[in-house]
């Protein structure tokens, strides 16, 4: 290891991925930049993923496992964050893996362009092939630029696909308790950032598999928290660059409008999303985002869903005439 390397922190939650977990690990160890440390939570897993761990953390003495009771994904990476010594940092999903120069092209793309977050493209892994997944345009972008670009491009909001400056993430932690932790996070990471630079190398690899039976409870909770995540989002984003605000509006009351379609079948769902709906109702008609958007949304919020009474209906119009 070379002296005047900065040290990257890799940040690895896990809970229950023995059968993925090697193959993340080894393609970590396998780096062309040594210079790491490698932050491995097991969120109380209950197969041999532990074990796993444990076992690396004795072959290398980059390697550190914390164990600890099974509290989510936003904890354990919480749980990370606190005992990062690196002077980057990057996120990796326990069932992925990195291609050997992941951690060196971006730590080079970093330094030589200033940037204080950098984002790769990557490629999602089915069973049959791979599909490149592209993050055009290229080059540096500021963090107003970059947030645009969250309403149209997907791999923008995603955590693992990025290095970010240690210092950029001090104080800030996932939502525990969140389904989608990581959207919370990610812009949030880059309201702080002045510069980011997009590449077009492909060096994360992303497993698409199959997790079993949908869980009801599980689509109630991320339902939930897209729901707060878009609202959230709105305000803080155009609260910091208000140039945005209307581009942001015309996302949320999109974003609101499927919601409310998509959880028609679950009345308190369906109640959230009007009330959402209803904050936001005086800003849209006032707003110069497109006329359709518009009737759209009130079509959407006036109209009555399943199994909700009148009563919703009745605050909904009070509230947008107080």
């Amino acid at each position: 290891m070379t002296e005047d390397k900065k040290k990257v922190s890799i940040v690895i939650p896990v809970y229950n991925v023995s059968a993925y977990l090697e193959e993340c690990i080894q393609s970590i160890l396998g780096q062309t930049y040594d210079c790491l440390e490698i932050l491995i939570v097991d969120d109380g897993s209950t197969d041999k993923s532990g074990e796993i761990c444990d076992r690396y953390a004795a072959m290398d003495e980059r390697v550190k496992v914390v164990h600890q009771t099974n509290g989510g994904a936003g904890k354990a990476k919480n749980t990370a964050l606190e005992r990062v010594t690196g002077d980057y940092v990057t996120f990796v999903d326990s069932d992925d893996w990195l291609e050997e120069n992941f951690i060196e092209k971006l730590v080079v793309t970093l330094e030589d362009t200033g940037a204080d977050i950098v984002h790769c493209a990557f490629s999602e892994v089915r069973k049959s092939h791979r599909e490149y997944m592209d993050s055009a345009p290229y080059g540096q972008a500021s963090a107003q630029t970059y947030l645009k670009r969250f309403l149209q491009d997907w791999t923008c909001c995603l955590l693992w696909n990025k290095l970010f400056k240690a210092e950029l993430l001090r104080g800030l932690r996932f939502y525990e308790g969140r389904v989608i932790d990581d959207e919370f996070f990610t812009y949030r990471a880059v309201m702080r950032a002045n510069k980011i630079e997009v590449i077009k190398d492909s060096l994360y690899c992303y497993r698409l598999r199959k997790t079993g039976v949908t869980n009801q409870g599980r689509w109630k909770q991320r339902m939930k928290d897209r729901l707060a995540y878009y609202t959230e989002r709105y305000e803080n984003v155009t609260k910091a660059f208000p140039s945005l605000k209307e581009a942001y509006l015309c996302d949320l009351a999109d974003n609101l409008m499927r919601a409310k379609t998509e959880t028609h079948e679950f009345p308190d769902l369906t109640k959230s999303a009007n009330q959402c709906m209803r904050r936001i109702a005086g800003k849209v008609v006032f707003s110069k985002i497109p006329w359709k958007m518009k009737v759209g949304f009130l079509k959407t919020w006036w109209t009555k869903p399943k199994n909700i009474g009148n009563a919703q209906e009745s605050e909904a119009w009070e509230d947008f005439f107080d």
